[in-house]
């Protein structure tokens, strides 16, 4: 495994073969995907908070849950991608110059996808955008 460099501290997770799903980081709990393999991690198509499929079932997205994930698997599969490249530990979103560079300073700790590919579907855009939830394009 590579080691971190030095100048790297507010990425602190390590990002072990098997994760908990929750970890207390300075008083806060950060959001950690609960499975090691990358191929089935999926990322919010709004924040780009990286999950589980089954952790975005649980408990949807944190940043995001006027997306209303929770217990609706179709629902994930259409505001998640598992097309991204990167992700990145941010546990102190309003302190780390990653978090700024990655636009995320506002939202929880956990691990973000660096980029992500594919849009939230239109329906669900209409749905939402008539309960007066508007989400960033």
């Amino acid at each position: 495994t590579a080691a971190l460099p030095t100048n790297v501290r507010d990425a602190t997770l390590v990002l072990r073969p098997v994760m908990a799903s929750l970890e207390l980081i300075d008083g806060q709990v950060a959001v950690v995907p609960e499975t090691g393999n990358a191929n089935k991690l999926r990322a919010c198509l709004v924040c780009s908070l990286v999950k589980s499929p089954r952790q975005f079932v649980e408990s949807g997205c944190e940043n995001c849950p006027f997306l209303n994930m929770v217990d609706d698997n179709e629902r994930v599969y259409d505001c998640t991608t598992a097309a991204f490249d990167g992700f990145v530990a941010i546990t102190k979103p309003s302190e780390s110059w990653m978090a700024r560079w990655q636009r995320l300073e506002k939202r929880v700790p956990g691990v973000y996808a660096i980029t992500t590919r594919g849009e939230v579907p239109e329906d669900v855009i209409t749905q939402l955008e008539e309960n007066g939830v508007r989400i960033p394009r």
